[in-house]
């Protein structure tokens, strides 16, 4: 388990400040942004190794 609140992934830290945006409306931008800026290495991520999955779902298929 994680003690440190440094080493916990982003998402919780994401679902946290959700939680509070009745009490503080000035997170949701942060939200926002935070969730935006998560996805983006995944994003990049996709694209660059787009090619390879795509290959590997060819070479599956082939008996």
């Amino acid at each position: 388990m994680l003690r440190s609140e440094e080493l916990f992934p982003v998402t919780y830290g994401l679902y946290a400040w959700n939680s509070t945006i009745n009490q503080f409306p000035e997170l949701r931008t942060y939200v926002l942004v935070g969730s935006l800026i998560s996805i983006v290495p995944l994003i990049v991520t996709f694209l660059l190794l787009q090619r390879y999955w795509r290959t590997g779902l060819g070479t599956g298929a082939i008996k």
